[in-house]
Parts: C-alpha cells; structure tokens; sequence
C-alpha cells in the first residue's frame, strides 16, 4: 500500500489483499479477480479511512491474531487508532497551552493582557510548526527563560530555533 494521506479506494483493496496474503500465508483466501462483489464490499467498508490507516491496522492485527483480519476487523481497529491518535492530539494542545502560559507568565510577568495573549498565540503557532509540538514548547519556554531581561516575549519566540 502507499502514500500517508491517501484515501482507501478499490485499487487499495488489490495491495491489501497483497499484504494479507504475504503476512498469513496459507490462512488467506483471496477473493478469485472476477469476485468484484467482495472488493467493493472491502472499499466501501474501508472508505474514509486513508491507506495509511488501514496498513496500520494490519500490523495491530497481525501482532495480536494468528488468523487473517475480517473487514469488521480492520473497521474497528483504525476506528480506536483515530481515535486515540484524536486524544493524544487533544492532550498536546492542552500541553501546548499550559507549557506557553507558564513560560510567559515565568518569565514575563509584568506584561499586560494583551502582550500576553499575542505572545500565547505566537507560542502556540511556533510550536505547531514543529513535528513534536510539545518538545518544542518546553524548548522554546526554556529559551524564553534565558533572555527573560532581555528581549520582549514576541521576540524571545520568533528568535527561538526549535
């Protein structure tokens, strides 16, 4: 299967059917190429959810199941995937949110209001930027301690490499 943002699709089910088969050889009986019934069956199941998702799925499965997947399977696993990767995501955004409000707070205490919301939301942007938004916030508030006297907050986190 390939790319990261690609959505499943009939052709998907070919490489799918391909990865099953190569991962429990003897156990998969591949649907025979003029039985068009099953792999719209598998396309529909597994519409909207991208090929990424769905080779995930397979590794899950084959870690935990001696025997091939059943679309009901697949369905399930990259539902719970999506939805603990919703929560993790949910949870560095709060992380995100607190790193930068301690830091300013921490470190630019006399601020006012409103320089204090601008530099949260360019915090928080700087942050987002970075593949681990977390790492990049306790960097970047690691950062903005340094030069606490010396620079105003927006500066401190657009200088800041992270």
């Amino acid at each position: 299967m390939s790319g990261k943002g690609e959505m499943f699709s009939e052709k998907s089910v070919e490489r799918l059917f391909n990865s099953i088969e190569n991962r429990y050889s003897g156990k998969f009986k591949r649907p025979k190429d003029d039985d068009a019934e099953t792999r719209r069956i598998w396309t529909k199941a597994l519409n909207g959810y991208t090929v990424e998702e769905v080779r995930n799925a397979l590794n899950i499965h084959v870690v935990q199941d001696a025997w091939p997947p059943t679309i009901a399977d697949f369905v399930r696993i990259c539902k719970e995937e999506r939805e603990r990767k919703t929560e993790s995501e949910r949870l560095t955004k709060k992380n995100v949110c607190y790193i930068a409000e301690r830091a300013i707070n921490t470190s630019y205490p006399a601020i006012s209001l409103e320089e204090f919301h601008k530099a949260k939301r360019a915090f928080e942007k700087r942050c987002y930027e970075a593949e681990n938004p977390a790492k990049a916030a306790l960097r970047l508030e690691r950062y903005m301690r340094t030069l606490a006297d010396e620079t105003s907050p927006i500066e401190a986190i657009e200088g800041a490499e992270i």
